[in-house]
């Protein structure tokens, strides 16, 4: 067996990597160290068991509620470079809908709720920027929801020779999720972890893959700024790291600016 045992966080896991008799890995077992990470493996698991029907997802194999435990089938396959390419445009778009609707006023009353904690500490590092981004999405418009695997990156993308793209580590995932998110997920973590040298919002914005999602998707472009300001306040509420907080600040003042 590989073992790897994630980072002292919250949610941290244990990923066991299960040999055949080839000593080929065969499956992944998924084992929580922690509530937190009990609850991300349980998660996982739900939701790859209502995607079987999908090539693109992980095949899950067995669940044990009670040791924060499952196992799911390994891909084989590369992981690609951090290039956006044409296959994760149809990946995305089709990913199913939820057949449901969120206003982004709905969305603005969510994230106040999740940042409210954090508002006194946000406004020392940018006064008043909070105030600002949810009052932009405060905006009596309707859009339709669908599954948001939430963390789409190349290290969750693997590239099997038999069945193309397929996506790994679903514990993020949203059934009921905004469209473009994991777009946008795609291009500003790709900003971030990469010195800032891909442009932000403002490169994101001027790339041609964007408007074509949203024409494929049938959604009006001009909402593109509204849904990455409700993208960046998510990651907001999930992640206040100083550093990942300030980039996303940065980001939102650019949208709002």
């Amino acid at each position: 067996m590989v073992i790897l045992v994630g980072n002292p966080s919250a949610n941290r896991k244990l990923v066991t990597f299960l040999l055949d008799e080839a000593r080929q890995i065969a499956a992944v077992l998924k084992i929580g160290l922690s509530a937190g990470g009990g609850a991300c493996v349980l998660r996982e698991a739900d939701v790859l068991g209502k995607l079987e029907q999908y090539s693109w997802a992980p095949k899950i194999l067995s669940v044990h509620s009670e040791k924060w435990a499952a196992a799911q089938e390994y891909v084989h396959g590369s992981m690609p470079d951090r290039e956006f390419r044409p296959g994760y445009m149809e990946l995305l778009c089709n990913l199913p809908r939820s057949g449901g609707c969120k206003t982004l006023s709905a969305v603005a009353a969510e994230m106040f709720g999740r940042l409210s904690p954090l508002k006194d500490e946000l406004d020392k590092m940018v006064p008043g920027l909070l105030d600002r981004a949810l009052d932009r999405l405060d905006f009596d418009h309707s859009v339709p929801t669908m599954l948001v695997h939430g963390d789409f990156s190349p290290w969750n993308i693997r590239r099997n020779p038999k069945v193309g793209d397929v996506l790994v580590d679903w514990e993020r995932a949203d059934f009921a999720g905004l469209p473009a998110y994991d777009l946008l997920h795609f291009q500003f973590n790709d900003d971030l972890l990469f010195g800032e040298k891909a442009g932000g919002y403002s490169a994101i914005r001027s790339r041609p893959i964007c408007a074509e999602y949203f024409r494929r998707m049938d959604l009006d472009a001009e909402l593109l700024p509204r849904v990455a300001i409700a993208y960046l306040l998510d990651q907001l509420a999930s992640d206040c790291q100083p550093e990942h907080a300030a980039y996303l600040l940065r980001q939102l003042a650019v949208i709002l600016d």
